[in-house]
């Protein structure tokens, strides 16, 4: 009896809280702000009207003069298993005006990575639960994603992958240990044909290695954006500066970014840049208002009941 009503209590509060609401966000700041003051100052959220899940991952497909077409993960909170979707976001309001789901599979997605080649878009999302990283290529007439391709069949996190003197490399951490390790995987194809660079990996600070979005350059600097999950998940983005020398890879830290205070201040793992907007992820309470309440109760609640073993 005081399992089923500890069950109760802990599920009712749960739906409540709500602590990982994520919403895509739009950064207001350049991307030469962002590198010299070291932190984002301002973002417009994206306004939509779903209570039941979270968009989380953004990567920027396309912009037109009033659009912005985004992929990103959507994840139910009652299912919490996620699919690729395409969103169309008002440029003036930053509302969502039209929703698509791209790929929706057995287990589940996350991190639509995109990559563009030769007037081709492809996407590879992350789908570690299934063993294997594939990629689509986008049609963005029927916005649908075809010609399924295997890359590497071992279950991979949050692969990105960037060009450098004609070859492929693939940035990736393995499951299950998803926050540590990065390894370089490294091919002549963009679709397949990779093999590890090194068997060691080249990026292992404990919890700060998954990739937070696509490798760019900044003033000649090869930057890879790294998930800072130390003390929770979502705790700040890194960016790392790569170096490639001797047929080698190494990286080295040049600064964190924080989640921006606000609706969406408790967490931050994505960044990605597209034609000069900067799209990022930020999460928060479902209910703003009694969401910290009920969280705090619900953790009191927790801990009285792990004391007296109920």
């Amino acid at each position: 009896m005081f399992l089923k009503l500890k069950e109760f209590i802990l599920n009712v509060l749960r739906e409540l809280t709500v602590s990982s609401n994520w919403n895509i966000g739009f950064v207001q700041d350049s991307i030469d702000s962002i590198m010299s003051q070291k932190h984002i100052s301002s973002v417009k959220w994206m306004k939509h009207s779903f209570n039941d899940r979270f968009f989380a991952d953004p990567f920027i497909l396309s912009v037109d003069e009033e659009h912005i077409y985004v992929l990103a993960e959507e994840c139910k909170f009652k299912n919490p298993k996620g699919v690729i979707v395409e969103l169309v976001v008002d440029r003036k309001t930053y509302t969502l005006v039209n929703r698509t789901i791209l790929l929706d599979t057995q287990t589940h997605l996350s991190y639509p990575a995109i990559f563009r080649e030769n007037d081709t878009v492809w996407v590879y999302p992350e789908n570690g639960q299934s063993g294997e990283q594939h990629i689509y290529k986008y049609d963005s007439a029927s916005r649908t994603l075809y010609d399924k391709n295997e890359m590497i069949s071992e279950p991979l996190a949050d692969s990105t992958i960037f060009r450098y003197n004609s070859k492929y490399y693939l940035f990736a951490t393995k499951y299950p240990n998803t926050q540590s390790d990065t390894y370089i995987y490294v091919s002549e194809k963009l679709e397949s044909g990779y093999a590890l660079l090194s068997e060691s990996p080249i990026y292992n600070r404990h919890n700060v290695s998954r990739s937070a979005g696509d490798v760019f350059i900044y003033k000649s600097h090869i930057i890879r954006p790294v998930q800072n999950c130390t003390k929770r998940y979502g705790q700040a983005v890194v960016f790392n500066v790569v170096n490639f020398s001797d047929g080698l890879c190494s990286e080295e830290e040049l600064f964190e970014l924080h989640p921006i205070p606000g609706r969406y201040g408790r967490g931050l793992h994505t960044i990605n840049i597209y034609d000069d907007i900067i799209v990022i992820d930020g999460y928060g309470y479902l209910y703003p208002v009694i969401g910290p309440v009920l969280f705090f109760i619900k953790n009191s609640i927790k801990y009285i009941l792990n004391i007296f073993k109920i």
